[in-house]
């Protein structure tokens, strides 16, 4: 393995590819590292890398240099209300709405219900899923792509609390819950 550290990126500054740097976990990263190269970085790249030293302090140094949505998609930020609110005019919701890496709560889904991608958010494996949650964004939903996704709290019940709703081919491939276990007059 290469030994990374400063004095090497310095030395060979000019031949890097400084797009391919910027994606390598492996780096020191710092934000002193950040700092000494900031004019040779390509900041899309550095966008998407999950192992920098994220923070508040280090979004808002570069603000005007970040791709916020590829920041949006990156599952290596340090998720949390306060940093969706910080910055939540310049986040794209469609990637925050399907990053997994967030802290999904009810609460979370209720204070940026306007924002959020409900289409994405519909694939999203990591949701709190409940039936009060489905009930709550009825209207929003994506059915057919519920209806594929397993982590929903899939039983008898569950399935007969949204009958009218489901896309029944997708229901039926799941294989920990028959479909021909509940009536169809439900």
């Amino acid at each position: 393995m290469l030994p990374w550290h400063d004095d090497l990126l310095t030395r060979w500054q000019p031949r890097w590819d400084w797009k391919v740097l910027g994606n390598n976990p492996a780096l020191p990263w710092s934000e002193q590292l950040l700092e000494r190269h900031a004019g040779h970085w390509d900041w899309e790249a550095l966008s998407e890398n999950p192992t920098l030293p994220w923070s508040i302090a280090l979004l808002e140094q570069y603000h005007e240099r970040w791709d916020w949505d590829r920041l949006s998609w990156n599952t290596g930020l340090p998720w949390s209300d306060m940093l969706l609110r910080h910055f939540k005019n310049e986040w794209d919701w469609v990637g925050l709405s399907s990053n997994a890496q967030l802290p999904w709560s009810d609460t979370l889904l209720a204070q940026h219900a306007d924002r959020w991608d409900w289409e994405r958010l519909s694939a999203n494996p990591q949701l709190p899923w409940s039936t009060q949650l489905i009930q709550t964004y009825d209207p929003y939903w994506n059915w057919a792509t519920l209806s594929g996704l397993r982590p929903l709290p899939w039983d008898a019940e569950f399935f007969s609390t949204f009958a009218q709703r489901w896309f029944i081919p997708l229901v039926a491939e799941h294989q920990h819950f028959e479909v021909d276990t509940v009536s169809a007059d439900q």
